[in-house]
């Protein structure tokens, strides 16, 4: 799970009304907190699987990418992770990628986010130039998911709750955007985990959503929880 100061950048979101910019500050957000040193992102859409260029940030450098647009078919490690809604790392080769992006940006590796609003891939975020020596783990690969779908959240009109959630539903998910596990929130409000799952899982039915990082997610985006 994201950490408390990640949530705090994702929530300045709301101050940033340029949807162009509100994208930048999430690309930018992703090389302060995850080592990595460029990332770039784009649209999706579902229905012809078209991907279409938005940015590039690399370090302090922003460039438009509105230049590319190609059927994510002829990628398949993005129409892969695109089509299981996962994040998935890939080694870059010929085979599973053209040739022209490969020298474009000298590309050895990527990992893929794909981008969810309300259940439906909306774009996708390629991540690369790993600043650590030893390899990118599953916890880093899983972060990265968890703060794009997040941030997604920020990227829409605000739309209300559909429910007002219960003081317990609320500590719960705020405990659970702190970076709490079941077992760690069940001892400190002196619940059982059985109990405080089910408080999870009735927020989540209420607020419509499908997994804990959405629901925590909309509950931000909708002031429940900070």
């Amino acid at each position: 799970m994201l950490n408390a100061r990640m949530f705090d950048y994702i929530h300045r979101l709301q101050t940033i009304e340029d949807p162009l910019k509100r994208v930048e500050w999430i690309m930018r957000g992703c090389t302060i907190f995850f080592p990595f040193k460029r990332g770039t992102i784009y649209t999706y859409s579902p229905l012809n699987y078209l991907g279409e260029g938005i940015i590039l940030i690399e370090e302090d450098i922003i460039e438009p990418l509105n230049m590319i647009k190609e059927d994510v078919r002829d990628f398949p490690p993005i129409y892969y992770a695109l089509s299981q809604k996962r994040p998935h790392q890939t080694i870059i080769e010929p085979r599973n990628w053209p040739i022209q992006y490969i020298e474009q940006f000298q590309l050895t590796s990527l990992v893929i986010i794909p981008i969810c609003y309300s259940g439906t891939v909306i774009g996708t975020a390629l991540i690369d130039r790993y600043i650590e020596e030893q390899e990118v783990t599953k916890d880093v690969i899983e972060a990265l998911y968890q703060y794009f779908q997040i941030s997604a959240q920020w990227l829409f009109p605000h739309s209300s709750a559909r429910q007002k959630l219960s003081k317990r539903e609320k500590e719960v998910l705020q405990k659970l955007s702190y970076g709490y596990s079941l077992k760690e929130m069940a001892d400190f409000m002196g619940l059982s985990e059985f109990t405080v799952r089910d408080y999870l899982t009735s927020a989540s039915r209420k607020l419509g959503t499908k997994h804990r990082t959405e629901t925590v997610a909309v509950a931000m985006r909708n002031g429940l929880i900070i």
